[in-house]
């Protein structure tokens, strides 16, 4: 089954590919940014599927087409962990509730709404048109489809709404939206805290 939908997102991101060229590929920063399942061994095995979307990807100066950047931490594990990155990685072990590090991240999936490579402060309009685009809205209802998360993290207002938007609120039900990870305006602690209430809260309903 797994190798099924790794198949699938091969040929999803072959075709969201082709349309994001014909829009960004004369500019010499055009990258496409392939994303969705980290680790095929991990993926659901005996756990809920665990979907995280974010904006876009922050290509950090080095745009190097097909790179999953998230995926890197489980290879190379001297790279230099981000606020984001590392909110990421608590959010997971809370849901699991397990205390795995970075290794939780074999357990979860993770998206991008806009594939081409951004910078550290993604511009809104930019994405909401990108994201306005029939074409792109298919490819993004349609890799969440493959993915099949049983809960899916808002990274950010933002992704709330553009997913609302294309999923006329019908994907509120399986659901919530936390504060961006790289909110630096509120602690860890407190970060954690208002995840694990909105889980309570999901689990309830």
């Amino acid at each position: 089954m797994l190798e099924n939908q790794l198949n699938l997102l091969d040929k999803l991101f072959e075709e969201w590919k082709k349309t994001d060229s014909q829009e960004f590929g004369s500019d010499s920063h055009f990258a496409f940014s392939k994303d969705g399942i980290i680790c095929s061994d991990e993926y659901g095995k005996n756990n809920p599927k665990l979907l995280f979307i974010a904006k876009e990807p922050n290509a950090g100066g080095v745009y190097n087409s097909d790179i999953f950047w998230i995926k890197n931490f489980l290879t190379d594990k001297s790279q230099k962990k981000s606020l984001f990155s590392n909110r990421i990685v608590m959010m997971s072990n809370c849901y699991y509730n397990t205390d795995l590090g970075y290794d939780v991240l074999r357990k979860i999936s993770y998206m991008n709404l806009k594939k081409t490579a951004g910078s550290s402060r993604c511009n809104y309009n930019d994405l909401k048109n990108y994201c306005a685009n029939e074409e792109r809205r298919k490819f993004i209802k349609r890799e969440i489809e493959i993915l099949s998360p049983d809960l899916i993290v808002c990274c950010g207002n933002d992704v709330k709404k553009i997913l609302s938007d294309i999923f006329c609120d019908n994907i509120n039900y399986k659901s919530i939206c936390v504060k961006h990870p790289s909110y630096f305006f509120i602690s860890n602690l407190a970060y954690k805290n208002d995840f694990e209430s909105k889980i309570v809260q999901k689990r309830r309903k």
